[in-house]
């Protein structure tokens, strides 16, 4: 088991800057430093699960409220994204800062005709599930071989 030692405030801003070059490189929407302190948009990690029926998703989402994720669909392209905050007292001292925060954004594109008029999403505990109906033409259609 490992011990809970403080991690250098200096090692967390390089850990932050790298994040942040990272990010820079695959992406543009990275919006830079905000009150001194590099602030990057993280990409929550996904699990997407195909069924016969729909496509499910769930998204990692720590310190978010529900009021602050913003999801959409157009032409089976469907975004993810918002704000978190992590806030701790000033007379207390972060020891680590290893769980994302600040801007995210995720972006996929189905590869199948959604009914979107039937998706349904909720978050719960971190993490946001949103389920996608597949349309009538999108299931497999079991062939008989005569």
């Amino acid at each position: 088991m490992r011990e809970i030692q403080r991690f250098s405030n200096e090692l967390n801003n390089m850990k932050k800057h790298i994040d942040r070059i990272v990010n820079n490189f695959w992406r543009e929407d990275n919006e830079g430093s905000e009150n001194g302190n590099i602030q990057t948009t993280f990409t929550p990690p996904v699990n997407a699960v195909e069924t016969e029926n729909e496509i499910k998703l769930y998204a990692l989402i720590p310190f978010a409220k529900k009021e602050e994720i913003n999801l959409n669909i157009k032409e089976n392209v469907i975004s993810i994204e918002g704000k978190t905050n992590f806030h701790i007292s000033e007379k207390d001292e972060l020891l680590r800062d290893e769980i994302p925060y600040g801007n995210f954004s995720r972006t996929f594109k189905i590869g199948y005709n959604i009914d979107s008029s039937k998706i349904k999403a909720s978050f719960k505990e971190g993490i946001l599930e949103i389920i996608l109906p597949k349309k009538e033409e999108a299931k497999n259609n079991k062939i008989t071989i005569e």
